[in-house]
């Protein structure tokens, strides 16, 4: 797969994440500032193309030569609309144009849905006593650590698993101070940390795209993994990590003071947990690097439906 290939597929998921208008400022500016960090004036401006909302499936279609690159391109938009939740009318109208326009069959892409989708959700944690509040701090580095380790794991779903991952951790903190939440005032929630569910998918995966040298890992199709590099890994492991430690202990705080804090109390408690956690990183580094060892996509996602 050519670099001009890769640079097209994280077109791809861009333009997915923008299907539906639905991206807030925040998440604008956070994807705004990827595109600062990827480097590269050609990379740059077909971002920025992106953002100005003028590429089209079929423009980007045009350039994907292979049935691998086209396949890639297809399995990471679906991804990518899959982060908020179910895709609405928006992204699935654009899924559809996608999918035409890279000449995929109908059975093609439900095979290709089929295998993002087991990944977009394993469910909340049956509600945990109340009163069950012992080991919290632990509980929060479990999951950040996991997080972490989802980043390392060559397959490219496997970033996806970050999202619900987080999700059960605000909830699981919830109800041990006798707060039970919806999934969608968790991603509120979430939100209002300054957590972005659409932005961090596309973060990772153009960190995974553009990031390093493509290879394939052989075996388990499309999820067995395309991209990967060493250097893009191990960041996206330090942002997973702290991102997740960070929003676990803030969710702690919002809850001990009884849910009353600001949204600008919220980001300084965010902001001071990830600087804690960037410092706690190299502590736990072997033990997220051991956990991804003995892991899959698959082996992940049964992890984060044990975790309760």
């Amino acid at each position: 797969m050519t670099e001009h290939e890769k640079e097209q597929i994280a077109l791809a998921c861009l333009a997915a994440a923008f299907a539906d208008s639905r991206l807030d400022e925040q998440e604008r500016q956070r994807i705004r500032r990827l595109i600062a960090d990827l480097g590269g004036v050609d990379v740059q401006q077909l971002f920025r193309s992106t953002l100005d909302r003028r590429v089209e499936p079929e423009q980007l279609a045009a350039s994907l030569t292979s049935a691998e690159s086209r396949r890639a391109a297809y399995q990471m938009a679906s991804l990518v609309v899959q982060a908020d939740g179910i895709p609405n009318d928006a992204e699935e109208v654009y899924l559809e144009r996608l999918r035409n326009a890279l000449g995929l069959s109908g059975a093609a892409a439900a095979g290709i849905r089929l295998e993002t989708e087991q990944y977009r959700d394993p469910g909340l944690p049956p509600t945990p006593p109340a009163s069950r509040k012992d080991d919290l701090q632990r509980t929060i580095l479990q999951y950040a650590i996991l997080a972490g380790s989802a980043e390392l794991l060559p397959q490219t779903a496997a970033s996806m698993v970050v999202l619900p991952l987080q999700l059960k951790l605000v909830y699981d903190i919830g109800n041990r101070y006798g707060v039970t939440l919806a999934r969608d005032q968790i991603r509120e929630l979430a939100a209002a940390f300054g957590v972005g569910a659409t932005s961090q998918v596309v973060e990772s995966l153009a960190r995974k795209v553009l990031g390093g040298v493509a290879k394939s890992v052989g075996g388990g199709g499309m999820l067995g993994g395309l991209f990967g590099g060493v250097t893009s890994a191990a960041t996206g492991a330090t942002v997973s990590f702290a991102t997740t430690y960070a929003l676990g202990h803030a969710a702690r705080a919002y809850y001990e003071k009884g849910r009353t804090l600001s949204q600008e109390d919220l980001r300084a408690l965010f902001a001071k947990f990830q600087e804690d956690a960037r410092t706690l990183y190299p502590q736990v580094e072997a033990e997220i690097r051991a956990q991804a060892d003995g892991l899959d996509a698959k082996g992940l996602m049964e992890r984060v439906k044990a975790l309760a």
